[in-house]
C-alpha cells in the first residue's frame, strides 16, 4: 500500500485544512475540518450511507503525545459539496443559511 502524503492548506471557504490526493489525483479533503467549518461537528452518522468517504490511516499524535495511527474520513469535492446539502437539510436554520452561503461560493 502506497503511503500517503498530506498536507494543510488554506482553503478559501473552509480556512486551514488537511488535504491529499487519491489515486485518480483530486484532492480530498479531511471530512471533520469541512464538517465543522459549516458549523456541523456531529456528521458521522448522519452522513452515513448518504456521502462518499474515503477512509485513510495517518499518523497523528494523541493526546499523551504518542504518535498513533488512526483511520480518517476524507471527502472529493463532489463529496464536499453533497455533505454541505445534506447537513442543510439535518440542521437548524444558522447552518442552513451557511449551506447556502457555501453552495453558491463553490458554484462560482
Amino acid at each position: 500500500m502506497e503511503e500517503c502524503k498530506f498536507k494543510e492548506v488554506e482553503h478559501p471557504l473552509f480556512g486551514k485544512i488537511i488535504t491529499t490526493t487519491d489515486t485518480d489525483g483530486n484532492t480530498l479533503y479531511k471530512a471533520a475540518q469541512v464538517a465543522k467549518a459549516i458549523g456541523f461537528t456531529h456528521y458521522g452518522q448522519r452522513l452515513n450511507g448518504r456521502t462518499a468517504f474515503e477512509v485513510i490511516t495517518m499518523r497523528v499524535r494523541n493526546p499523551l503525545g504518542y504518535i498513533v495511527r488512526q483511520k480518517v474520513r476524507f471527502v472529493s469535492e463532489k463529496g464536499v459539496r453533497e455533505m454541505i446539502e445534506t447537513l442543510g437539510r439535518l440542521e437548524t436554520r444558522s447552518v442552513q443559511t451557511k449551506q447556502k452561503r457555501y453552495m453558491k461560493l463553490l458554484q462560482q
